[in-house]
């Protein structure tokens, strides 16, 4: 059971961290530096990329659940 948290929080890590590699800078640049600057701009970001991620990260564990 251990096993399985382990490599659950470990996709979820590696998937919010190739997601915001990938959209941070087109994110920033699209809403402007201003806006990025303000605290709200931020928070809707970063809940969303990691609902994103949760989703990925659930949906990664069920095909392996299914294959092993």
């Amino acid at each position: 059971m251990n096993a399985f948290w382990l490599v659950s929080i470990i996709i979820f890590i590696t998937t919010t961290f190739l997601l915001s590699k990938v959209t941070l800078k087109k994110y920033q640049t699209e809403i402007g530096e201003k806006m990025w600057k303000s605290y709200g701009s931020r928070t809707y970001y970063w809940k969303l990329l990691l609902l994103i991620s949760f989703g990925i990260t659930a949906l990664i564990v069920f095909v392996l659940k299914m294959v092993v």
